[in-house]
């Protein structure tokens, strides 16, 4: 969508009375910043900045100036029910930042490169749990599943990575009840209710999957926001409401199916690894670079040995020092653990600056104070 229609809509929205999503949640007196590759357009923003923030990657909440702000970028959307609810959805980010206590502490990058999306028994327990909330009805039975599914991933997150389990419960609380809000608004302001769930297994799909909890809550009565804004995770809440199964029924089923699985979508992976790995060019870097990362999620591998592989889209941004980029299909290797960047290789020079630069239609990067430590290897 373009700026000029996203601004229109979007003050249009908040111009009109809320609907109600969540408690007090109020979008209309949130700060926004719509923008595009070329301008941007603030909302509620008590002092908009002069110059366009380097931060202005992705669909999120970040501080502008100060201000915890909701930034839209309009490109992504294409229709007004995908662009208000969204608006509903990084709006209550912000509401998050004032009212939601955040009481887990764990390396953000760290736990999303060991997420276990590869993990026979991890899969297993997400088809189940993806079968189980598509069913019209959930009964007690099914619901008592549920809860023994979540405290059996726990479990498994607790024995892989001490980032982890704190990573997934604060996301699972975060993204799910702001998730639960945008499907509320577009439910209620156009009529359109969430679609099933589809099967997937990396992360964010706690997006989704919590979302759809928070609805079985909903339907069941029970009051959850309270609990959830002063940090109770949603594995616990679960568990609190319901006695767990005394065994996860057709799981060694799903264990078998998801071997296969694996194994093909492995073959594949490895081999574009290999591939890139074979004539790339390797950033180095160290832990005194603050680093943010943008990507889509939807295309975004998690090896879960450190490693994040991103098929479709990436920025790496290392805030003054500069930035890299891949797009359209180029892969990035993230080895967040080992600090080392691969992208396919490119023509890659020296400005007036010392800035090392490369462009092409897909893959651009722009780094100041590096050093070359040996061939297509760059040290930042």
């Amino acid at each position: 969508m373009d700026l000029k229609s996203a601004i229109q809509l979007v003050e249009e929205a908040l111009s009109q009375p809320f609907v109600t999503t969540w408690d007090d949640y109020d979008p209309t007196t949130i700060p926004f910043v719509l923008y595009d590759a070329e301008a941007t357009h603030y909302i509620n923003h008590p002092q908009p900045p002069v110059e366009r923030p380097n931060t202005l990657h992705a669909a999120t909440a970040i501080d502008i100036g100060g201000i915890q702000t909701a930034t839209i970028p309009v490109e992504k959307v294409n229709t007004v029910e995908d662009l208000i609810p969204l608006v509903y959805h990084e709006g209550f980010h912000v509401y998050q930042a004032h009212h939601f206590q955040g009481n887990q502490r764990y390396d953000f990058f760290v736990a999303m490169a060991h997420y276990p999306e590869f993990d026979t028994t991890y899969r297993a327990l997400c088809t189940l749990e993806t079968q189980h909330l598509n069913q019209q009805q959930i009964d007690d039975a099914t619901f008592a599943q549920l809860a023994t599914i979540a405290l059996e991933r726990d479990t498994l997150f607790e024995g892989k990575n001490p980032n982890l389990l704190p990573y997934e419960r604060e996301m699972a609380n975060k993204e799910g009840t702001a998730t639960f809000v945008e499907q509320q608004a577009r439910q209620q302001l156009y009529g359109i209710s969430p679609s099933p769930l589809t099967e997937s297994f990396g992360w964010g799909r706690f997006y989704q999957t919590s979302a759809s909890m928070f609805w079985q809550l909903a339907q069941r009565n029970v009051s959850f926001t309270e609990a959830i804004a002063s940090g109770t995770a949603l594995s616990d809440l679960i568990q609190q409401i319901t006695d767990p199964a005394s065994s996860i029924t057709g799981l060694d089923r799903a264990i078998t199916q998801a071997e296969a699985s694996i194994q093909s979508e492995l073959v594949l992976i490895n081999g574009q690894i290999d591939d890139l790995l074979s004539d790339c060019i390797e950033f180095r870097y160290d832990a005194s670079h603050n680093i943010m990362r943008a990507f889509n999620p939807n295309t975004m591998r998690s090896l879960g040995d450190g490693r994040l592989l991103h098929i479709d889209f990436a920025t790496i941004l290392f805030g003054a020092g500069g930035n890299i980029e891949t797009n359209n299909g180029k892969i990035l290797l993230d080895d967040v653990v080992n600090q080392r960047i691969y992208i396919p290789k490119i023509s890659a020079s020296y400005d007036e600056a010392n800035a090392l630069i490369g462009e092409s239609h897909s893959i651009n990067f722009y780094l100041s104070n590096t050093t070359q430590i040996d061939e297509d290897v760059y040290s930042l």
